[in-house]
This record gives structure tokens, C-alpha cells and sequence, in this order.
């Protein structure tokens, strides 16, 4: 089941700090370079050359969706 999953993404308040932690976790590598968007959030992938990847974002602008959601869950 988990091998036809190709991308995903996680939510996390420190895109640095996750990064670290799932390339030690997971033994991942940087596959997309650390870029903000303009749906307020900055993002990284990560992820090896044969299985899917996962995508780490980060919220910037406190009043777009995703820092709501996260401001509403924590």
C-alpha cells in the first residue's frame, strides 16, 4: 500500500530543524532546494532516487491557511 505513495507533505514549524531530522531518520537527501511560494509557506523535499519523496512546509505568513490550521491543532 505505502509503496504506490509517491509524495506527501508534513506541516512543521521549523523547516531546518525537520529537515535534519528526517534526513537522519530516514537517511533522506535534499532533492528541491528550500523555496518560498506565494501561498505562504516555504518548502523543501526531500527524498532518495528509487521511493517517493516528502515534501517539509513551513508557514511564513501568519494569516494564510496553513498557519491557521497549525495555530488551530497545536
Amino acid at each position: 500500500m505505502l509503496q504506490s505513495i509517491r509524495l506527501f507533505s508534513v506541516a512543521v514549524a521549523d523547516l531546518e530543524a525537520a529537515t535534519q531530522h528526517y534526513q537522519q531518520l530516514f537517511g533522506l537527501q535534499v532533492m528541491a532546494a528550500p523555496r518560498d511560494t506565494r501561498f505562504g509557506f516555504k518548502s523543501v523535499t526531500l527524498g532518495n532516487s528509487t521511493e517517493g519523496f516528502i515534501e517539509l512546509i513551513q508557514p511564513v505568513d501568519a494569516k494564510r491557511p496553513l498557519a491557521r490550521f497549525m495555530r488551530e491543532r497545536a
